[in-house]
């Protein structure tokens, strides 16, 4: 057995939506907290 992960996978658009930036992390998921705040 393994550690657990997170995986992510981002994809940035500039405000034509043309992806700018494609980012993909894989992170320990020991090691880190995750917050995200979206609006409703």
């Amino acid at each position: 057995m393994g550690t657990p992960v997170i995986q992510i996978a981002r994809t940035a658009f500039s405000e034509s939506g043309r992806a700018v930036e494609v980012n993909e992390m894989t992170l320990d998921s020991a090691s880190y907290v995750l917050e995200y705040d979206f609006d409703a």
